[in-house]
């Protein structure tokens, strides 16, 4: 692994179904922010958060366009397609069971790196988008 993939590693360890490789790239200062969870996730609470996604998508890619770098701070815009082929956890007590349904999302994230760890990870995505193309919202 290089340092120049680590703003898209997230995303490539979805599509290898590999979320170790991304975690060891993780410093121990690690902080995150996703859709729904904007708190400052720490490495721990980030891989729980992505596992389910990883389990309910087996087939998930990435297309990635509009990197910018700014010093230690890449920011790059992706869309993703997948299959919900897996059960989606969006809680403790609520599972979704696979659909079958196709979904087509685009996104942003912003990767800081240090030396050769990522120590922030933000990344927006419109999760009502995801589960009204579900069948699960209106």
């Amino acid at each position: 692994m290089t340092t120049d993939n680590l703003p898209t590693l997230l995303f490539e360890s979805f599509q290898a179904h590999d979320l170790d490789r991304w975690y060891k790239a993780l410093a121990d200062d690690f902080e995150a922010s996703y859709p729904n969870a904007r708190q400052g996730l720490n490495k721990e609470e980030a891989l729980a958060y992505n596992q389910p996604f990883d389990k309910a998508f087996s087939d998930m890619q990435f297309e990635f366009s509009n990197s910018a770098t700014s010093g230690d701070l890449t920011y790059t815009r992706w869309d993703a397609d997948a299959t919900h082929d897996g059960p989606l956890a969006l809680g403790p007590d609520q599972v979704v069971p696979p659909t079958g349904k196709k979904i087509s999302l685009p996104g942003v994230i912003m990767v800081k790196v240090r030396g050769d760890k990522i120590v922030r990870e933000e990344t927006y995505w419109n999760l009502v988008e995801m589960l009204t193309q579900l069948g699960l919202m209106p």
